[in-house]
């Protein structure tokens, strides 16, 4: 996605990113290996707060439009 932000927080991530016209919502799949990304999210709106996420530990974001 364009536009992707990822701001930290205290066990969680907000991540916002600029919106993609005629879709129905965004998958974001994430995980602490970039060549496996094993967790997703789902969001209606471009941004989400992801909580759970261990301090101190680097993780990899990946956001995907989806139009059913």
């Amino acid at each position: 996605m364009k536009g992707l932000t990822a701001t930290p927080g205290d066990g969680q991530i907000a991540l916002a990113w600029n919106s993609v016209n005629n879709v129905t919502g965004y998958t974001i799949r994430y995980g602490t290996n970039k060549d496996a990304l094993n967790k997703s999210a789902a969001s209606t709106t471009n941004r989400i707060v992801i909580s759970g996420l261990e301090n101190g530990t680097t993780y990899y974001f990946q956001v995907t439009a989806v139009n059913d």
